[in-house]
């Protein structure tokens, strides 16, 4: 027969191993919750109900861009890569001519809804492949493409360039 310190001493591995198990599982349920959770509510002036939001899954769903461009935020060229924003305009039903891009930390600026369409600004949700983290000016970007038309590197653009995008209204 074992001494009873031997299975004292399984007993708190057991219970550590019960724990962590909990604790893994607690952790793949939040991290799951977060992907699906809404990271852009589109509302104001569009047909589609008073807000249409979108989870990352979602913008993902919708076909991508790239654009290759320098910014005056990074080092070099990178390559972001998100939904036109077009797109996302159309599939809205968006009837405003102005958008205010609002970011998580209550900067705001506003940009021409033509501007969509008319220089390819895209919803950036990647950089070089990886999603944007808050950190990284994620969950989204405004990016156009600045390297295409010198019109493009001036302070106007850069300034509808909002990173930490959460809501776009049309005005």
């Amino acid at each position: 027969m074992k001494p009873i310190s031997n299975c004292l001493s399984i007993a708190p591995r057991i219970l550590s191993a019960g724990l962590l198990a909990a604790w893994l599982a607690l952790g793949l349920q939040v991290a799951t919750a977060a992907a699906e959770d809404p990271i852009l509510t589109v509302d104001g002036a569009i047909s589609k109900g008073p807000s249409v939001t979108y989870t990352l899954a979602e913008l993902d769903a919708m076909p991508q861009t790239e654009i290759k461009t320098a910014t005056p935020w990074y080092d070099g060229v990178q390559t972001f890569s998100g939904p036109l924003l077009s797109h996302v305009l159309a599939a809205v039903g968006a009837q405003g001519a102005d958008i205010t891009a609002h970011a998580l930390n209550d900067y705001s600026a506003d940009l021409p809804a033509a501007d969509a369409a008319d220089f390819g600004v895209i919803l950036a949700t990647r950089i070089n492949g990886e999603v944007l983290s808050i950190r990284d000016k994620g969950p989204i970007f405004i990016v156009y493409p600045y390297d295409s038309d010198a019109k493009l590197r001036h302070d106007i653009y850069y300034t509808r360039s909002v990173w930490q995008v959460d809501q776009l209204t049309l005005k």
